[in-house]
């Protein structure tokens, strides 16, 4: 539900593109990961969309053990 929710976004986007499919989102056994542009608007989208998601679901995102690491350089 959740990948699927991610996938259909416009609001997220993601830094990894294999021909026409992007890639935001990375899944194993209990764990998520979000691959992002960088940009402040794709971390707010993905912060509503994993809001949003906990809201329908019930399941929280354990703020102990997030992280976000930013790779490389933004502009601006």
């Amino acid at each position: 539900m959740l990948a699927t929710a991610a996938h259909g976004d416009n609001e997220t986007n993601g830094e990894i593109s294999v021909g026409s499919v992007e890639g935001k989102l990375s899944q194993y056994a209990d764990d998520t990961r979000m691959i992002l542009d960088g940009s402040q608007v794709s971390l707010e989208g993905s912060l509503a969309l994993l809001d949003n998601f906990g809201q329908l679901s019930d399941l929280r995102v354990n703020s102990e053990k997030t992280e976000v690491l930013l790779i490389g350089s933004t502009k601006g």
